[in-house]
C-alpha cells in the first residue's frame, strides 16, 4: 500500500528531527500572541496538539480504512475547502492526493454519485461535492466498508 505524500513527509521529518520544522506560526498569529501577551508556550502546545491529531487521523486512515472510506474522507475535506464548487482535478490527481490508484477511486465514485454525495460527468475534469458531512462520516453511511 502506497502512503500519501503528506504522511511520507511527516515520517521523513520525524526521522530528521534535528533539521525539521515541526511548528510554523503565521506572522499575524505571532503578532497577536505578542500584542495580547498570550503565552507562547500555550500557543505552541496548541499547534503541536493539532499537528499530532492530524497525523494520527492520517495514519489511522492509511492503516485501517478501506479505500472507499479514505476517498470519502478526502472528498469531504476537499468539499469543505470548496463548498458547492467544482473541484477541478482529474481522477488521477485526486487519487494521488489519497495515495491510492485511480482505479480504486473510479470504483468508489459511482457509489458516491448514486448516494448523492458527489456529482461528476464522465469525460470531464472535476468533481462537485454535494454532501460534505456524509463523506466525512462515510463509514456510518455506506454498508460494506
Amino acid at each position: 500500500m502506497e502512503m500519501p505524500a503528506a504522511l511520507v513527509d511527516i515520517a521523513y521529518a520525524r526521522a530528521m528531527v534535528s533539521d525539521a520544522i515541526v511548528i510554523a506560526i503565521p506572522g499575524e498569529r505571532f503578532s497577536r500572541v505578542a500584542h495580547e501577551q498570550l503565552s507562547l508556550a500555550t500557543v505552541l502546545l496548541d499547534q503541536w496538539r493539532q499537528r499530532l491529531y492530524q497525523t494520527a487521523v492520517l495514519l489511522a486512515d492509511c492503516l485501517y480504512a478501506t479505500s472507499l472510506v479514505r476517498y470519502g474522507h478526502l472528498l469531504g475535506k476537499l468539499g469543505s475547502l470548496y463548498p458547492g464548487q467544482l473541484i477541478a482535478a482529474t481522477h488521477e490527481e485526486i487519487a494521488a492526493m489519497g495515495g491510492m490508484s485511480r482505479a480504486r477511486l473510479e470504483m468508489a465514485l459511482p457509489r458516491f454519485k448514486e448516494a448523492g454525495y458527489v456529482d461528476y460527468e464522465y469525460g470531464e475534469t472535476g468533481i462537485t461535492v454535494l454532501d460534505i458531512d456524509s463523506l466525512l462520516h462515510i463509514e456510518d453511511r455506506i454498508e460494506g466498508v
